[in-house]
């Protein structure tokens, strides 16, 4: 999740024709972008979110079903937008890119991912697809973009451990739209793949959604993060330094207020043949248990401060919902410490937390509760400074929607600080409209040839953030 300010790496006009020319996989067809017409492309739907704070404002950008370019080989939106990532290319000038977290098995096509240019107002001047749901990848939930080595680099994985990847993960060059499967980074259920710099070695954070099993948080090191990138590196797992009386690390081994030291033991790579063998590896090494990891962030005035949500699943140590911190030694990565920053069985108004932004002066949550008629899902905004935690939007399903799922049947996701490029307080994030069917494009990418989850992306100012 990008939130830093980055330097203009190529004009836009140099960005499409290179994208054009280099396909979205590393030996894959071309890309066509797809402009709009001047001045820009905005929906008419209405949003998908209401605030609940003053001063707080919305406004839908682009909505699944949208058309931008005409109905013959036009950019048509997919639903279930996800993880977002962004840089910029020059004045007045956003690249955005936004995982769709689909799968063929329910939706309309594998996942894909979006790269959108926006203008300064957040009309959006072109769309394509780099990620177009033929490369066999399942379900990309979170993102992360960073700049490395001066190469703006997109990060995603597969939530799927059933997919023929088998739980795999993918490094995108977003400045030529060619990627890399990166299988080094663990065969799991994949939630996001995070690049944390400024520590002795390159390190990227790793967080596991397990469905059915117990949810590790994982780290990929490496003498640079070229070389992660290539895989040579190793895959760790994190475990306590001291042993816990119950003899498994878990939830009920830590309270709120508590930090527990630890380290990322390394994995033997046989142990990476498969999301069962790294699962029974990781147990042997004793790794902490955790009740369904969802995202990660960086903190970007702390070196080495990683915060990482727990949504929490029913009848287990962890139900309704924590948001940890991790400390990374920046001068030893592989040593750091967890603590608990918020807990909803202690009181703090968090449910089901899930994706993760931060800017220098706010943690913003947002909700996707397991019990879909226990609440909306809201965005939530911890303060940095103070501690203070407050709602300031949440989800807006339409009425049969709320009737036939219930209130929380739409959560939204995939928040990034955009501040540097739209100004103070403002952020993305998209909302996924469940069980609203929408007309998007089939495998072929031919408009309306299907049809699935609804969607949107939205720009969010937050006073405060």
């Amino acid at each position: 999740m990008l939130r830093r300010r980055l330097v203009p790496l190529l004009s836009l006009e140099a960005l499409v024709v290179a994208t054009a020319m280099l396909g979205a996989s590393t030996a894959g067809a071309a890309t066509q972008i797809v402009r709009a017409e001047a001045p820009g492309f905005l929906t008419d739907e209405r949003p998908y979110l209401v605030a609940l704070a003053d001063g707080v404002r919305i406004k839908p950008l682009i909505t699944t079903g949208d058309i931008i370019g005409g109905m013959e080989g036009g950019y048509q939106m997919s639903g279930t937008p996800d993880g977002l990532g962004w840089y910029e290319t020059g004045p007045g000038s956003l690249q955005l890119f936004m995982n769709h977290e689909t799968n063929s098995r329910y939706d309309a096509s594998d996942a894909r991912v979006s790269h959108m240019t926006l203008d300064r107002r957040g009309r959006i001047q072109a769309a394509s697809y780099v990620i177009d749901g033929t490369e066999g990848f399942q379900w990309f939930c979170s993102s992360t973009l960073e700049i490395l080595g001066g190469v703006p680099w997109y990060f995603t994985g597969e939530e799927s451990i059933k997919s023929p990847r088998n739980g795999s993960s993918i490094a995108l060059n977003a400045a030529t739209g060619n990627w890399r499967e990166t299988p080094q980074f663990g065969h799991f259920s994949h939630e996001n793949v995070v690049p944390v710099k400024r520590l002795d070695r390159a390190f990227l954070g790793l967080s596991e959604d397990g469905f059915g099993e117990p949810s590790q948080l994982w780290a990929y090191t490496a003498a640079r993060f070229t070389a992660a990138i290539r895989g040579q590196g190793s895959l760790r797992v994190w475990v306590p330094e001291d042993s816990v009386p119950d003899g498994n690390p878990s939830g009920n081994d830590i309270d709120k207020g508590d930090s527990i030291p630890g380290h990322f033991v390394r994995m033997p790579d046989r142990a990476n043949f498969d999301s069962e063998t790294l699962e029974r590896t990781a147990q042997r090494k004793g790794a902490w248990d955790f009740s369904r990891i969802e995202d990660q962030t960086d903190d970007p005035d702390e070196a080495g401060t990683i915060y990482f949500s727990e949504t929490g699943v029913a009848n287990q140590e962890v139900t309704h919902g924590r948001v940890y911190k991790l400390e990374v030694d920046p001068d030893r990565p592989t040593s750091a410490s967890l603590s608990v920053v918020l807990d909803a069985a202690d009181g703090d108004d968090i449910f089901s937390p899930d994706n993760l932004g931060i800017s220098h002066e706010a943690l913003v949550i947002q909700e996707d509760r397991n019990w879909k008629k226990s609440g909306y899902n809201r965005v939530l905004v911890y303060d940095l400074s103070d501690g203070s935690l407050a709602p300031v939007a949440r989800t807006d399903p339409s009425q049969d929607i709320i009737d036939a799922e219930g209130v929380g049947a739409w959560e939204s996701s995939g928040v990034v600080d955009a501040s540097e490029f739209f100004g103070p307080g403002w952020w993305l994030l998209d909302v996924q409209a469940h069980d609203q069917l929408m007309r998007v494009p089939g495998p072929d990418l031919e408009i309306n040839s299907a049809r699935d989850d609804g969607g949107q992306l939205l720009k969010v100012f937050i006073p405060g953030t």
